[in-house]
């Protein structure tokens, strides 16, 4: 596979701040027309938040209204939030261009007319995270959205929906490739990042990208992250360029048997197994010991415990190595190793006949140098 080292690869980090839990949403109608539905709108606006769980964001808005009111506060307050918002025309947009750029949302709208202006958000993301209820028989969106008439089972699934959660994250990026994240509920799928019933969706992800394409020209609108909530709605967002995390590597020495073991193994050379005292091939990194089952272990004694890539470098006579926290690791500026679900890892390198990053038919090899004195295995 062709790699254009006339190209400039370039890392560019992104941040995530997604929780698992929904920021809730309701925007009420308080137009003229919608008086004699008031107490109707009201009582399912409280009845929609005295069954959220305790904690979940939430905001109450009024349609032509920009202002988000504390939901919080709806039961004590909304006698006097509907006095100030009454007879405002009916207009999603000023509430939509509010909440365009906010994180995973739940919004539900309970109206009685026509939203004048919905017309000009068809086919933005916003929609797809937007329920529409109407009082009466009068349309809402005239059939550019969904829409539902307020009964009994409606409620019931708007119930569920507000109390929906996060259940899968995914994060691409037009052109990139993701080279760590510090996350571990994230695993790569093909060059996308995909997180599914996690506990906490929030993560740092660092990028690899040619130089002068779209997404390092203008990142923000090609890094997006797409969750799914438990009753299947989806939402694209952008996510915001962040400063690299502070990555603090804990270095410690292996014993001087291991070291000479090191030495030989990064010179090609064969050493004498500390496991089976037999001669191995530089290349092997585990010894199988032989009883009622076979046993493979580290024949690094002192790396018995670690999992996935360990960094090894000389330091002034000594060598010592490093747990690295991530499962991908870039090993040249245009390559990525990630670990398989066995020992190994799988390259990926940027083709620059095709621009896109691909896994290449080959396992990243014992030893690999990724930097002066510096060299990477996988256990």
């Amino acid at each position: 596979m062709p790699v254009n080292t006339a190209i400039k690869i370039e890392e560019f980090w992104f941040a995530s701040g997604t929780e698992q839990r929904t920021q809730i949403v309701l925007v009420l109608d308080t137009s003229a027309s919608a008086r004699q539905e008031w107490n109707n709108i009201h009582a399912l606006a409280l009845n929609l938040i005295r069954t959220l769980p305790g904690g979940t964001p939430l905001s109450v808005f009024f349609l032509g209204n920009p202002k988000a009111y504390p939901g919080t506060n709806f039961e004590r307050e909304s006698v006097r939030w509907y006095q100030e918002n009454f007879r405002r025309a009916r207009l999603i947009g000023p509430i939509f261009e509010q909440l365009e750029a906010k994180a995973v949302i739940s919004v539900v709208v309970l109206a009685t007319g026509k939203i004048f202006d919905v017309g000009d958000w068809v086919g933005m993301p916003i929609l797809d995270c937007t329920t529409f209820v109407r009082f009466g028989s009068a349309t809402l969106t005239e059939g550019r959205c969904c829409e539902w008439e307020l009964g009994a089972l409606v409620e019931e699934e708007l119930k569920q929906r507000l109390n929906s959660t996060v259940t899968r994250m995914e994060i691409s990026c037009c052109d990139a490739m993701p080279f760590f994240w510090n996350n571990n509920a994230y695993k790569l799928d093909g060059t996308k990042l995909v997180a599914n019933q996690a506990t906490q969706f929030a993560v740092c992800v660092g990028f690899l990208a040619p130089e002068g394409t779209p997404s390092t020209a203008s990142s923000i609108r090609h890094c997006n992250e797409v969750p799914t909530l438990a009753h299947g709605g989806k939402r694209t967002m952008t996510l915001n360029p962040c400063d690299p995390p502070h990555i603090t590597q804990d270095w410690k020495k292996l014993s001087e048997e291991e070291a000479d073991i090191f030495s030989k193994c990064v010179r090609g050379e064969t050493y004498s197994c500390p496991i089976c005292e037999s001669e191995h091939q530089a290349n092997q990194l585990h010894c199988g010991t032989t009883g009622t089952r076979l046993i493979e272990r580290p024949i690094y004694p002192t790396l018995e415990n670690l999992l996935g890539f360990v960094l090894l470098k000389n330091c002034s006579g000594e060598v010592k190595y490093s747990l690295h926290p991530c499962a991908a690791l870039r090993i040249s500026d245009a390559a990525v190793a990630v670990l398989t679900s066995g020992k190994t890892a799988d390259v990926y390198r940027f083709c620059s006949t095709s621009r896109t990053w691909n896994r290449c038919n080959e396992r990243l090899n014992p030893y690999h140098l990724i930097g002066k004195d510096t060299y990477a295995i996988v256990l």
